[in-house]
C-alpha cells in the first residue's frame, strides 16, 4: 500500500513537472484566483436595495434593510461567483484534459511515463488528479477566502457546499468525458474539440432554452439554478436531485474512461 501511494505521488509530480511546469500551472492559478476574487467582491459593493412602501426612513426601516442585505448576500454572492466561474472553467478544463489525455497519446508521451514502474490505473488517477487540483481546487480555495474577506454577515455552510459542488461536479464530468474522447481517438483534435463542446453545451444550452426543469439545469449547469433562484424547498430538492444525478454520470464516465485507458494500445 505504501508502495503504490509512493508511486503514485511520483508519478503526480512527474506529470505535473511534465505539463505545467513553470510558468504554465502558475499563471492558471494565479488568473483563477484573481478571477475569483474579483467576482466574489463585486457584489458587496451593489447593495441589495429594499423597495420600502412608505418614505419614514426611521432606525426600524434602516436596520431591516441592512439585516435583509445582509441574509442575502450571502446566496447572491456566491451564486454570482459560481455562475462566472462556469465559464472560465468550461474553457480551462477540457483543454488541460485534451492536453493530459488527447496529446499525449498522440505523441507518444503515455507510452513513455507507463516505462516506469506504473500502473496505468495510477497513470489514469494522477492525471485526473491535477485536472481536477488545478481548476476546481484552485477556485474552491480561492472562493473560500473570498468569502471570509468580503461577506459581512453570516456565512451559510449550505450555500458554500452547494457552491463547491458546482464547482467540482461539472469539471469532473468534463474531464473524464475529455479523457474517454482522448483514449478512444488516441488525438488532441477530437479530444480538445469533443471537450470543449460539451463544457459549453452545459454552459449554454440551460441559458438559451426555456422550459427546462431546474433539475436538468442542475445537471447541465448548478451554477445557473443558484443564480437564477431563491433557496425555496422546491428548488433546493432539484438542486441536490440534479447534483447527485450528475455526480452519478460522472462517477460512470470516469470508471469508463478509466476501463478505456486500461485497454488502450499505445
Amino acid at each position: 500500500m505504501t508502495i503504490n501511494l509512493r508511486r503514485l505521488k511520483a508519478i503526480i509530480l512527474l506529470e505535473s513537472d511534465t505539463h505545467y511546469s513553470f510558468p504554465f500551472a502558475e499563471i492558471i492559478v494565479s488568473l483563477l484566483v484573481v478571477l475569483t476574487f474579483y467576482f466574489m467582491s463585486d457584489s458587496p459593493y451593489s447593495i441589495y436595495y429594499v423597495v420600502v412602501s412608505s418614505p419614514i426612513w426611521n432606525g426600524t426601516v434602516i436596520e431591516a434593510s441592512i439585516e435583509q442585505w445582509i441574509s442575502t448576500h450571502a446566496f447572491r454572492t456566491s451564486a454570482g461567483a459560481c455562475y462566472d466561474m462556469a465559464f472560465i472553467l468550461a474553457f480551462l478544463v477540457p483543454v488541460l484534459s485534451a492536453l493530459s489525455f488527447g496529446r499525449d497519446l498522440d505523441t507518444g508521451i503515455t507510452k513513455t511515463l507507463l516505462s516506469y514502474p506504473v500502473t496505468r490505473h495510477q497513470l489514469f488517477i494522477s492525471k485526473e488528479v491535477i485536472i481536477l487540483a488545478i481548476t476546481s481546487g484552485t477556485v474552491s480555495v480561492s472562493y473560500i477566502l473570498a468569502l471570509i474577506c468580503f461577506e459581512p454577515g453570516p456565512i451559510q455552510m449550505e450555500v458554500v457546499l452547494l457552491s463547491l459542488s458546482s464547482f467540482w461536479i461539472p469539471a469532473l464530468l468534463v474531464s473524464s468525458t475529455t479523457a474517454l474522447i482522448g483514449a478512444k481517438t488516441k488525438s488532441l483534435p477530437a479530444s480538445l474539440f469533443g471537450g470543449i463542446a460539451l463544457s459549453f453545451g452545459m454552459i449554454i444550452i440551460p441559458t438559451i432554452v426555456n422550459q427546462i426543469p431546474t433539475m436538468l439545469i442542475a445537471i447541465l449547469n448548478p451554477g445557473l439554478v443558484l443564480v437564477r433562484y431563491d433557496f425555496s424547498s422546491l428548488m433546493l430538492e432539484s438542486l441536490l436531485l440534479g447534483l447527485i444525478t450528475s455526480l452519478v454520470i460522472s462517477i460512470l464516465m470516469l470508471l469508463i474512461a478509466m476501463k478505456g485507458f486500461e485497454k488502450l494500445e499505445v
